[in-house]
């Protein structure tokens, strides 16, 4: 399911193809370390608390997804950093391709959160 979208200033343009899911927290692996995302889509992630060295612009590999740190599996995500803030330690990720893997996994992740809306 596909959004855009844009307050009636026009100022905040907001151009994800994705809508953002912040529950279930996904877990995602990047060099070695993992993180807690503020929100996720099929498109990409937010993280905070991100301690490493990736800057807007870097190309990174995220090696592992889940729900729980306990419980990953493993992935091979090519993404960029679209954001960052290194005093806050946020950055945000655009996916660049998914494997089989991480598409499925995050397709179940997307379903779970659609029937956890609807009545039955």
């Amino acid at each position: 399911m596909a959004t855009t979208n844009t307050d009636q200033t026009g100022a905040g343009d907001d151009r994800r193809n994705d809508i953002r899911i912040d529950d279930p927290s996904l877990v995602v692996k990047v060099d070695g370390k993992t993180y807690n995302t503020i929100n996720w889509s099929m498109g990409g992630f937010l993280i905070e608390g991100y301690e490493g060295t990736l800057s807007t612009g870097a190309l990174l590999t995220v090696a592992a997804l889940g729900t729980n740190g306990k419980d990953l599996t493993d992935v091979c995500i090519r993404a960029r950093v679209v954001r960052s803030d290194p005093e806050k330690g946020y950055i945000a990720v655009n996916f660049l391709g998914l494997d089989s893997s991480a598409f499925g996994l995050l397709r179940t992740f997307t379903d779970i959160k659609s029937k956890a809306r609807t009545p039955y």
